[in-house]
C-alpha cells in the first residue's frame, strides 16, 4: 500500500497532527504514514528532498488550522509567500504531481480563499475538505479514514483486525487459566482420594510354620536308621516356597499446576500416598503324609515368610503457582487542552468589540491590550486600534495552552479622529513667513510662528521677528476652528491662521458676524467669510493643493466725501489653507478706501515649516 503524508505547521496544528498520526498508524500501519521530512543532510537540495518524500505517497493530508494561512516569519512576512516554505513546497508538489490532496480543517478553521493563496496553491481550494475537532474526534477522524480507505483501495483495516485479536487475547488467557485451574484441582483431588483409600485398606502379611508334633511321636525307633545328613528327620526334604519378586517403588513425582490468584506467589505442596507394590509370601505346598516314625525329629526351622511390604510412600505433589499479572490500573486521562471555539471582531457605533468563547480555560489574556481578561469563558472586549492590529487570545488550562489570532481594523470614527489630530498643530512646530507691501516704503518682514500648546479647540502661539531685526513679538491664543482675526504687533492682522487645520473645508463653508479689531485706525467693522474654491498655489515652501477662503470686513464712511479717498471702509483677505501644512500657506490683505482705492496691500507667503 502506498503511503499517507501529513503536512502541518508546528505552531498551528501540531497537537492535531500527532493525534491523527497515532490514529492512522494504528489503522493502516506505522510504515504507511509519514508526518515529517526529517534528516535532510547538509548540502542536500531540500526542495528535491521534499518532492521525493511527497512523491512516495499516494495521499497528502494538509492540516489547516486558524494560523495556517496567516503564519508569519521573524520578519513579519507571511510564510506562504516564501517559495521555500516547507508547507507550500509539500502541498504544491502534491498538486503538481496529481497526488490526492485532502484538506483537513481543524478547530473550525475556514477554507482559505483562492485570492489569499500563492498561484501554485490555487487548486487547493477546489479539493473537498474534511473537518476534525476534539469533541467529535472519533466520528470526524473515522470519516477521514473511510475516505483514505477508498483512495488507497484498502479492503480491511488493521484496526478491525486488531480488535479481533484483542478480543481473542482478552478471552483466551482467561479461558486457558480457568481450564488449567480445574485440571490441577481434579488431579489433586484424585491423588488425595487414592491415598486415603490405600491407607484405610490394611495389607495382609504373615508367615507359615508347621504345627508341633505330639511328644509321643518324637521317640525314634531303635531300629530306625539314622537320618541322612542334610535331611529332615520327619520325612523327605522340603523345598522353600518361591517368593514373588517385588516391584521397585515408584519415585515421588512433582507435578506443577496453576492455582487461583488467592495462593499466588507461594509454593503449595499436596502430598498423597502412592503405595509400592507389596510382596506377599505364597502359601506353602501341602506336605505329603509320612509313615509313622519314632525317631526324634531334628529341630524344625520355620519356613521363612516374605517380610511385610513397606508402608506406602506418600507422593509429594509440588504445585508452584504463577503470579498473576499485576493489576492494570487505568492511567488517569490527561485533561484536554483549552479550546477557543469562537473569536470575532464586531464593529460597533464608536468602537470595535472582540468577542470570544473558550472551553476548559482557567485564565485568558488578550495582547497587546488589554492583558488579562476577567471572564475565562465568554465575553466581548472593546478595543480602539489606530491601525490594523493583530490581537492574540491566549488560553491556559489544566490540559495545556491554546492561542488564536485575529486582525482588527480601526473603527471609522477612530480613523477620522486620527486624521483630525494629525491636522492639528503640535507643540514646538514652527512656520516661517515673509511679507511684501504694495509700496516701495512698505516694510518687509520675515517672522516665525511657534506653537506653545494646543488642544482640540485652542492654540497658544508665539511670534518672533527674524528680519529686519530679530526680536520677540509676544504670544497670542485663538480658537482653532473659529473665523476671526489675530492682531500682532508689527505685522498687523492675520485672518484665522488655523481654520484649515481645525475645519474640514469645502465649497459650502460660510462664516458671518464675527468680531473685527480696529483696522486703519478705525472701528465699527462687521465681517463675514466664505470658502471660494480649491486651487493650486505655489510659495517658497513648495506647491500645495489648497482651499481659498475670502473674508470681507466693512464699515460705514463717517468722514464725508472730501475724505472718501483716504477713509478705509473695506478690509479684504484672501487666505489659502493646505492641510499638510496645518497653518495657512499664503495670505493677501488689502485695505480699501470709500472711493475704492487700495490704500495698502500686503502679501504673506510660507517660506518653510517644521512639524513634529
Amino acid at each position: 500500500m502506498e503511503g499517507i503524508f501529513i503536512s502541518y505547521r508546528r505552531d498551528d496544528s501540531a497537537g492535531y497532527a500527532g493525534r491523527l498520526y497515532d490514529r492512522l498508524a494504528a489503522h493502516f500501519g506505522a510504515d504507511a504514514v509519514f508526518m515529517d521530512v526529517e534528516g535532510i543532510e547538509p548540502g542536500t537540495d531540500f526542495v528535491k528532498a521534499i518532492e521525493g518524500a511527497v512523491a512516495s505517497c499516494k495521499v497528502l493530508i494538509v492540516l489547516i488550522g486558524n494560523q495556517w494561512l496567516d503564519a508569519t516569519d521573524a520578519a513579519g512576512r507571511r510564510r506562504l509567500e516564501d517559495p521555500h516554505d516547507f508547507i507550500r513546497l509539500e502541498t504544491s508538489t502534491a498538486l503538481a504531481r496529481d497526488i490526492r490532496v485532502v484538506p483537513v480543517l481543524v478547530d473550525r478553521a475556514p477554507m482559505p480563499r483562492q485570492e489569499d493563496l500563492p498561484a501554485d496553491l490555487h487548486s487547493l481550494v477546489r479539493r473537498q475538505a474534511v473537518e476534525l475537532n476534539h469533541k467529535q474526534w472519533d466520528a470526524t477522524s473515522g470519516e477521514l479514514i473511510k475516505t483514505l480507505e477508498k483512495i488507497l483501495h484498502v479492503a480491511g483495516s488493521r484496526a478491525s483486525g486488531g480488535t479481533r485479536s484483542e478480543q481473542a487475547e482478552a478471552n483466551g488467557p482467561r479461558a486457558g487459566k480457568g481450564r488449567t485451574f480445574w485440571i490441577a484441582a481434579a488431579l489433586l483431588f484424585a491423588i488425595v482420594a487414592g491415598a486415603a483409600y490405600w491407607q484405610l485398606s490394611p495389607v495382609e502379611t504373615g508367615h507359615l510354620s508347621p504345627s508341633p508334633l505330639p511328644p509321643e511321636k518324637r521317640q525314634l525307633n531303635d531300629s530306625s536308621p539314622p537320618a541322612a545328613a542334610g535331611q529332615s528327620a520327619i520325612g523327605p526334604e522340603k523345598t522353600q516356597t518361591p517368593m514373588l519378586p517385588a516391584e521397585p517403588l515408584q519415585p515421588v513425582q512433582e507435578v506443577p499446576a496453576k492455582v487461583d490468584a488467592a495462593n499466588a506467589g507461594s509454593e503449595t505442596t499436596a502430598t498423597a500416598p502412592i503405595p509400592a507394590n507389596p510382596v506377599i509370601a505364597a502359601e506353602p505346598a501341602p506336605v505329603p503324609a509320612s509313615p509313622p516314625l519314632t525317631a526324634e525329629p531334628a529341630p524344625v526351622q520355620p519356613i521363612p515368610s516374605q517380610k511385610a511390604a513397606p508402608a506406602p510412600v506418600p507422593e509429594r505433589l509440588s504445585v508452584k503457582a504463577e503470579a498473576p499479572p499485576a493489576p492494570v490500573v487505568p492511567a488517569k486521562p490527561k485533561p484536554e487542552p483549552p479550546a477557543i471555539t469562537s473569536l470575532a471582531a464586531n464593529m460597533g457605533e464608536k468602537d470595535v468589540a472582540i468577542c470570544y468563547r473558550v472551553e476548559r480555560a482557567r485564565e485568558l489574556s488578550l495582547t497587546p491590550m488589554p492583558g488579562v481578561l476577567k471572564n475565562p469563558v465568554e465575553a466581548c472586549v472593546n478595543v480602539a486600534p489606530e491601525k490594523p492590529t493583530r490581537y492574540t487570545l491566549n488560553a491556559t488550562g489544566p490540559g495545556g495552552n491554546a492561542s488564536k489570532q485575529i486582525t482588527v481594523s480601526p473603527h471609522p470614527d477612530t480613523l477620522a479622529e486620527i486624521a483630525r489630530r494629525a491636522r492639528l498643530p503640535g507643540r514646538n512646530e514652527r512656520w516661517t513667513y515673509q511679507t511684501r507691501g504694495k509700496w516701495p516704503a512698505s516694510p518687509q518682514w520675515k517672522f516665525q510662528i511657534s506653537v506653545d500648546r494646543s488642544d482640540g479647540s485652542m492654540v497658544a502661539e508665539s511670534l518672533t521677528i527674524l528680519q529686519p531685526a530679530a526680536k520677540s513679538a509676544g504670544s497670542r491664543s485663538s480658537g482653532g476652528g473659529q473665523a476671526g482675526f489675530l492682531s500682532w504687533p508689527d505685522i498687523g492682522l492675520e485672518f484665522s491662521p488655523w481654520l484649515g487645520a481645525y475645519t474640514e473645508l469645502s465649497g459650502t463653508g460660510h462664516w458671518k458676524d464675527f468680531s473685527t479689531p480696529a483696522a486703519g485706525g478705525r472701528d465699527g467693522w462687521y465681517s463675514n467669510a466664505s470658502t471660494a474654491q480649491r486651487e493650486q498655489v505655489e510659495v517658497p515652501a513648495g506647491r500645495f493643493a489648497a482651499w481659498k477662503v475670502e473674508s470681507w470686513s466693512n464699515r460705514h464712511a463717517t468722514d464725508g466725501s472730501s475724505s472718501a479717498r483716504l477713509e478705509p471702509v473695506r478690509l479684504h483677505f484672501q487666505v489659502w489653507y493646505a492641510p499638510q501644512a496645518k497653518r495657512y500657506v499664503k495670505s493677501i490683505r488689502k485695505l480699501i478706501s470709500a472711493s475704492g482705492q487700495v490704500l495698502d496691500e500686503d502679501l504673506f507667503e510660507l517660506v518653510e515649516y517644521k512639524l513634529n
